[in-house]
């Protein structure tokens, strides 16, 4: 059963009842979805607050549908979250526009005290395509956990990350992985600032980048401002080939190169997308793995992965020079 929660230009936000989960209290489901529209673009600010002690899941599915040709222009969303002391928001993003599009969706981010933020995004598709996520840790104990898989294919694909920690014992993960083909251009720009004062206060980046065929050109830019002592950061950046070995232990299983290409890729992103859902602090064997995972099969989230690895490995050009060899 789903009730309408909000509709502002553009977007519909529903509540959906009777989630299924393992846990003696299942968290609230929010669903974000576009409507079809007649005008040419969409300017649809969205606040969205979250109640002290609340747990809430909010999924955002944005997939290529038929629209009137003026409606390719462009897709512009923005999203203001306000998690108030104690709240936990999990956001799950897959934003996969048609090909023509042009898209910016900007999310800004208020954590409050001991409250939460996991957001998972998986974003492919667009001629121009821009993820933007700004995060302020107000208060302490607040904490916020990024993960993103971004799939780039002969289009311009950038994600833009800013955190800032503005109290102490607060603590942000940033992580990306990027899958670049053809003549695609892709930036991921991760910043974190630790003010003064924020003590106790951690913050780690992650970006990774891997060709999957043609000539790619990708920007990673991680950044740290740290201004206080006693604090614990780190932060990096690669970009190169899939693992030989993996590849040939793969192979050795007697799966085919292209299977075996998508099985590690498909797994890397997989996991990446689980680290974000994870409490930044958890007790050993509680189970949270397991849980988590849960979570995004149950909402579809890993079979949308799983389909988006396939379409990009399915459409580099050295998947269609094989096939071509192939006939």
């Amino acid at each position: 059963m789903a009730a309408v929660m909000a509709v502002d230009r553009g977007w519909e936000l529903q509540a959906i009842k009777g989630i299924d989960a393992a846990t003696p209290a299942p968290p609230n489901l929010l669903r974000l979805s576009r409507r079809p529209r007649t005008d040419a673009v969409d300017t649809s600010p969205l606040t969205i607050d979250v109640a002290a002690h609340t747990h809430c899941v909010l999924v955002e599915m944005h997939d290529a549908e038929p629209q009137p040709a003026q409606d390719e222009a462009a897709q512009v969303l923005q999203i203001d979250l306000n998690l108030a002391p104690g709240a936990t928001l999990q956001h799950l993003r897959v934003i996969a526009p048609a090909h023509e599009a042009r898209v910016d969706h900007r999310i800004r981010v208020r954590i409050d005290e001991q409250a939460h933020y996991h957001q998972l995004l998986i974003a492919s598709g667009g001629l121009r395509h821009l993820q933007g996520t700004e995060i302020e840790l107000a208060s302490a104990g607040a904490a916020a956990q990024m993960a993103a898989v971004l799939f780039a294919a002969d289009a311009a694909l950038e994600q833009q990350v800013s955190i800032v920690h503005a109290a102490a014992d607060t603590h942000s993960s940033v992580e990306t992985l990027v899958l670049a083909s053809g003549r695609a251009r892709a930036a991921v720009a991760a910043q974190t600032r630790i003010a003064p004062g924020a003590a106790d206060a951690q913050a780690r980046q992650r970006l990774a980048g891997i060709p999957t065929g043609g000539q790619p050109q990708l920007a990673l830019r991680p950044h740290l401002q740290i201004n206080h002592d006693q604090v614990q950061a780190a932060h990096g950046a690669t970009w190169g080939a899939l693992p030989q070995d993996a590849l040939f232990y793969a192979q050795q299983r007697g799966l085919d190169e292209p299977a075996a290409r998508r099985l590690i890729i498909e797994g890397m992103a997989l996991a990446v997308l689980e680290r974000a859902m994870q409490p930044q602090q958890r007790d050993a064997g509680d189970g949270s793995d397991r849980d988590e995972s849960e979570l995004l099969q149950t909402l579809g989230v890993a079979a949308r992965l799983h389909g988006a690895v396939a379409r990009h490995l399915s459409a580099s050009p050295d998947a269609r020079s094989m096939e071509h060899d192939d006939d």
